[in-house]
């Protein structure tokens, strides 16, 4: 008889997705018999967003980090990463060969650890990598030798500085389903290859989310500026035809935030404007000309000339 549990049919069925994560059969019933309990009690998780937990004792040469990568909810991009996409991900991260199995710093190159499936601390508590009822679970292994890079990265980890996970992959053809939610279009993701796992500041990713970067479908013009300019769905709609067109025809030319990042060039090739929001008067923005002479002051002045003494600077 199956009997439902969390997200799986029955219990056997979870264990044997742990299994297929990596795990051994002692591990996968621990996995699953936390969730279990969790089920019993009507205490299912939905969604715990918060920063990254340094496991490892202060005095141990190993420093281990467990935190959540992502949740299936909807992020800031309209994308839904389901708990079928973050268990093939999670799947195929740990099937890679070790050289390319990496958590970086920042979105860079820079190769600061290691994911592992499980780690065992002083006092034998077990924790384990996994795709639990709506989230990824995942312990990363901080690297330890004598450059100074890896030091003062070790420190802004126990510092709280690099406190969340971001991770990005490549959604796979015929793996997005969109669904209309009032006026907004979600896209659910169900299957993802992985593309880099990444520390990070809370303030580049103040939430536990999947980063999803698609060649299959190129966001829209107005996808594009409401990302680029920091709009909201609400704010957008409030925008005249006339503005949105304006700032649509002065976004950078699609991919040169990528060649500048490459490059390690400066500001992005193509930007011409900053975006200033009035936020004490609806539906009105201004629009000042970038140079290398527009200062922080003489924007204020531009906006105190049209009356505002008070504002939000977005570029």
């Amino acid at each position: 008889m199956k009997i439902p549990f969390a997200r799986w049919e029955t219990f056997r069925e979870c264990e044997l997705e742990m299994i297929d994560t990596g795990h051994d059969e002692e591990s996968a019933k621990k996995i699953c018999g936390a969730i279990q309990a969790r089920a019993e009690k009507g205490e299912l998780y939905k969604s715990l967003l918060g920063p990254l937990e340094v496991l490892s004792k202060a005095e141990e040469d190993d420093m281990v980090v467990g935190g959540y990568a992502t949740w299936e909810i909807k992020d800031s991009q309209n994308d839904v990463i389901t708990t079928e996409a973050q268990v093939k991900y999670l799947q195929r991260l740990f099937q890679l060969p070790l050289e390319y199995r990496n958590i970086t710093v920042k979105h860079s190159d820079f190769k600061i650890g290691t994911p592992i499936l499980k780690y065992v601390d002083k006092n034998g508590r077990q924790y384990f990598s996994h795709v639990n009822e709506k989230g990824t679970y995942l312990i990363s292994k901080i690297r330890n030798d004598k450059y100074l890079s890896t030091k003062l990265f070790r420190e802004d980890i126990r510092k709280g500085v690099l406190s969340m996970y971001s991770i990005s992959g490549l959604p796979l053809p015929n793996s997005i389903r969109e669904v209309k939610e009032g006026k907004t279009v979600v896209k659910y993701h169900t299957d993802i290859e992985p593309w880099a796992v990444t520390l990070c500041e809370e303030a580049i990713c103040p939430k536990a989310q999947a980063e999803v970067i698609s060649k299959e479908k190129p966001r829209s013009g107005e996808e594009r500026a409401k990302a680029h300019f920091n709009f909201t769905d609400e704010e957008w709609l409030k925008l005249t035809e006339e503005q949105k067109k304006f700032l649509i025809d002065k976004l950078p030319p699609r991919g040169s935030a990528q060649t500048a990042k490459k490059q390690k060039t400066g500001p992005t090739p193509g930007i011409e404007y900053e975006v200033v929001k009035i936020t004490a008067v609806p539906n009105q923005i201004v629009l000042v000309e970038r140079g290398k002479e527009t200062s922080k002051a003489e924007i204020e002045a531009i906006l105190a000339k049209h009356g505002f003494n008070k504002s939000k600077k977005e570029s």
